[in-house]
């Protein structure tokens, strides 16, 4: 099952997933009815007078105290469920108190609060409690983690099995969080729009789950989960162990210039890379098998996409793969040969520049202990061990040569600032090498 909502970014990118659908054993009217008393709005659930808080007419501030019952028509109803987003925006909320009667919390009731602190639970409800302002069910799964918390270190308690959709989706200040060992099932998008994340730390005898230089995966790292959007870097190298991209799994890491993908992945999940508006250029590897909806969606810095997917009409497409990608001035690289099955592919077809990748055809050589690094860089290269007086050239993939130097030191540097961004052929004495600026 695909998850999702709307979101709308500072940067003005505009974030579509999938409609959340949850089955639960309540039973639904056919055409339930909606009415509106004291700002909420209530829809009728039940013959048995229950009703779900589905949303308000004036945001709500400050402390807010969800009642228990609500009056309609002279009949007395429940308030048993709280529907997802019915908070949604409610930027000058501070507080919100549950009452012993909620026995159904959607994923998203909160979402972008951003000075939500605390979310408590009266203490006679028998679903749902809160542990330090952070609501849970339970207390096993944690639902939602308060967006506008002060707290810039968050450690899950122990008594966690399951960390529910979105449960820390745009926590303002949060740097890093710890997941204990009992926590055995993390939903999709769990962190969303953390723009100061730095650090997902995992226990280390926790069975499902494990944490590489702060970047939370699956136990045997098949399964990168999320990347925190705050960390400085701006080259990151996917594990070769990797063979899925998660849902969400580098949203919001606008620091990210390039992101390299390993030849082991299969799927790259929904919203994968939303929002990495730092993100010049990307390589996809002939593996890949399953592209997500809106993988790419709000990566406005793309100048440059090199697919190396040999046959392109056994990939499962979902939509809006490349929505907020400027299709005219990036450039789609792909395999020798197939230009014409791009050009006619869903989605790959609606960009303008669709040339073949000339890598494909260069041979990469080493000779006489050469050196060249580093590969990714903004400014430039180092040469080492290079022969004097010989030429050093380089080409863009499609073959034009735009930069010549001769090698007068052993070790000498070569300034590449004035390159576009893109992926580039070094050539110099025996040695080709591919180099990417950024």
């Amino acid at each position: 099952m695909i998850f999702g909502k709307e979101r709308n970014k500072p940067a003005g990118l505009f974030k579509v997933l999938f409609l959340l659908l949850f089955i639960t054993g309540a039973s639904h009217l056919a055409n339930a009815q909606e009415f509106t008393v004291d700002n909420l709005k209530f829809k009728i659930i039940s013959t048995k007078k229950i009703v779900s808080l589905i949303g308000y007419q004036e945001k709500p501030t400050g402390d807010f105290i969800i009642p228990e019952t609500v009056e309609y028509e002279n009949e007395t109803y429940s308030i048993k469920k709280i529907e997802s987003n019915t908070f949604a925006g409610c930027t000058d909320l501070i507080t919100v108190t549950i009452p012993k009667s909620v026995k159904l919390i959607n994923p998203f009731v909160f979402s972008d609060c951003t000075s939500l602190i605390s979310i408590n639970v009266d203490q006679n409800n028998t679903t749902f409690s809160s542990i330090d302002g952070v609501l849970l069910k339970y207390k096993e799964t944690l639902i939602v983690y308060p967006p506008g918390k002060p707290n810039t270190e968050y450690t899950i308690p122990n008594s966690v099995r399951e960390i529910e959709i979105g449960a820390f989706e745009s926590c303002q200040n949060l740097i890093t969080v710890t997941i204990p060992k009992t926590v055995k099932k993390i939903r999709p998008f769990i962190f969303s729009n953390c723009l100061k994340l730095t650090s997902i730390n995992v226990e280390q005898d926790n069975t499902k789950y494990s944490s590489l230089d702060g970047v939370l995966c699956d136990k045997d790292k098949n399964l990168l989960v999320s990347y925190p959007a705050g960390k400085v870097q701006t080259e990151y190298t996917i594990p070769n162990s990797v063979t899925i991209i998660g849902s969400d799994a580098f949203d919001s890491a606008t620091g990210l210039n390039l992101v390299t993908i390993p030849s082991l992945v299969q799927t790259i999940e929904t919203n994968a890379f939303y929002g990495c508006t730092g993100l010049t250029s990307i390589i996809i590897p002939n593996s890949v098998k399953e592209i997500g909806y809106g993988t790419f969606s709000g990566c406005t810095g793309l100048t440059s996409i090199t697919s190396k997917i040999e046959d392109i009409s056994k990939v499962v497409m979902q939509d809006e793969v490349f929505v907020g990608v400027n299709k005219e001035t990036c450039t789609l690289h792909v395999p020798k040969g197939k230009v014409d099955d791009y050009k006619k592919a869903d989605q790959w077809k609606d960009f303008k520049n669709i040339v073949e990748d000339a890598t494909s055809a260069v041979s990469f050589t080493k000779a006489n202990n050469v050196a060249i690094y580093p590969t990714v860089s903004k400014t430039g290269f180092t040469v080492e061990h290079a022969k004097l007086k010989t030429t050093l050239d380089i080409y863009t993939i499609a073959g034009k040569k735009v930069l010549s130097k001769v090698i007068t030191s052993n070790k000498q540097f070569v300034d590449i600032n004035n390159l576009q961004s893109g992926i580039y052929i070094v050539k110099v004495g025996g040695t080709t090498t591919k180099i990417v600026k950024i």
